[in-house]
């Protein structure tokens, strides 16, 4: 099995500069991450592909000829992942969080995260981003009750724009994001009509089709062969 690393850029609303880049992780030939994960999930490896990726990624980061390393990383994190290892060894967490930085942790919005991991990052002085929200249904506890710096936008949010009604809900998100000294991010944003309204909102950061396309990294060989016959269709 070949899996190929992909950068999505992040983007300053006001001055149209890449920022930062998400990174994204998909079998070679597939456009989406799910069949990567579903396959990690039921041979109960999502830990191990994620310290496979993470490793990859402290190789690349500072070297010149690879990326820039001037720009923050997005980097997601599963509640079943390797970041249960912050439990048993911050220091080796924040050593590998150094070599990446700047980095900012993306918690996906799903089921399983707990109150002693989220403390454990806080500890770690962990860079946290509520990733995907508005697609969970503890969405809002999360946004009010956990020590996240930046929040990115579910894509279905930012796609129901043209709408009026969720225009001012998203207008009030963003407000309360300043109050908060939070960032805001605008996922998938992909038409211009979205990213006129994204600017006319003043929605500091924003990533989609409409501003770029992900680009390939690179792809690499997974080490474990039994995964060529454990694929999931």
């Amino acid at each position: 099995m070949k899996i190929t690393f992909w950068q999505q850029p992040i983007y300053a609303t006001a001055t149209h500069q890449i920022v930062g880049v998400e990174w994204l992780t998909r079998r070679e030939g597939e456009e989406t991450a799910a069949e990567l994960w579903r396959w990690a999930a039921e041979h109960h490896a999502i830990a191990t592909l994620e310290r496979w990726i993470l490793d990859h990624l402290v190789q690349w980061r500072f070297a010149p000829a690879d990326t820039d390393s001037s720009l923050v990383w997005f980097i997601n994190l599963h509640p079943q992942g390797v970041v249960r290892e912050v439990l048993q060894d911050i220091v080796e967490w924040k050593d590998r969080q150094h070599r990446l930085a700047p980095v900012v942790w993306e918690l996906l919005e799903s089921d399983g995260w707990t109150p002693d991991v989220i403390t454990r990052l806080t500890q770690a002085h962990s860079v946290l981003a509520l990733d995907d929200w508005g697609n969970h249904r503890d969405t809002t506890n999360r946004l009010v009750t956990w020590p996240v710096q930046w929040v990115k936008l579910d894509a279905r949010l930012v796609q129901q724009l043209p709408h009026p009604a969720m225009r001012q809900w998203v207008e009030t998100l963003h407000t309360y994001h300043m109050h908060q000294h939070k960032y805001l991010v605008a996922e998938g944003v992909e038409t211009p009509e979205q990213w006129q309204i994204v600017q006319q909102l003043g929605i500091p950061y924003c990533q989609g089709f409409a501003l770029a396309m992900p680009q390939p990294f690179r792809t690499v060989e997974w080490p474990d062969p039994s995964a060529n016959v454990l694929m999931v269709d």
